[in-house]
């Protein structure tokens, strides 16, 4: 079972000042849970991991952005604040690359306790 999902929303802009200015547009992000990266990759054929496609996925847009692992990346930093990173699913909100051009404002990680029955 995937665990990964597609969300859509709509980015609203409003300034008044200097000079009004007011936009407003669909847009889709990617809720992705880091385990099944590869996965999606190989399922999808139009997601990409790492690579050029119609929508990609490239973990150096993220973490120490060098293209290195990002689960890694993810744990040394929960291990340096002092949280448990065992048992865990790293889950990733963002914006992919669409046709290779990324703008990823903001990337929401979550961590959640898997819990042993």
């Amino acid at each position: 079972m995937i665990n990964s999902c597609i969300y859509t929303g709509t980015v609203i802009h409003k300034r008044f000042k200097p000079k009004e200015h007011f936009f407003k547009y669909k847009v889709f992000s990617l809720f992705i849970d880091l385990s099944e990266l590869e996965i999606l990759s190989d399922k999808i054929r139009f997601f990409s991991l790492n690579r050029f496609n119609l929508i990609s996925f490239q973990e150096k847009d993220h973490g120490e952005r060098d293209g290195s692992s990002l689960t890694k990346w993810v744990k040394k930093n929960l291990k340096q604040n002092n949280i448990n990173s065992e048992n865990i699913k790293i889950k990733l909100l963002c914006y992919p690359r669409i046709l290779g051009y990324v703008f990823n404002p903001l990337s929401i990680f979550l961590f959640m306790t898997i819990m042993n029955s």
